[in-house]
């Protein structure tokens, strides 16, 4: 079984994550680049421990249902785990949907 997380766009990541730093660290000097830099250290650490993914919603391509896009673009199957990751209205504060992709039906 595979775990996709798929989350907001990356600006959303990044905003989101400049804010907590900046809640423990007072005057830091947040950059993009370090964003980058986290983003590529989570899909490191994801890619050892088996099977999961990070996906950004910008990832995948517009006019094509999220759960095709899975399956067509990056491998998903039946029985793989999404965890969708959104930002509340107004609170920005994260909410996840946990689900398990379901088998395709017959056309």
């Amino acid at each position: 079984m595979t775990t996709f997380y798929l989350l907001p766009p990356r600006t959303a990541f990044h905003e989101q994550f400049a804010q907590f730093i900046e809640s423990w660290m007072p005057d830091f000097s947040w950059r993009e680049s370090v964003a980058a830099d986290l983003v590529e250290i989570l899909t490191s650490y994801l890619s050892h421990q088996g099977d999961c993914f990070l996906i950004f919603r910008e990832d995948l391509p517009d006019g094509i249902a999220t759960d095709e896009s899975l399956r067509e673009f990056f491998g998903a199957s039946a029985g793989d785990r999404v965890i969708e990751v959104h930002l509340g209205a107004g609170s920005g504060t994260p909410t996840q949907r946990f689900r398990t992709l379901a088998g395709m039906s017959a056309a």
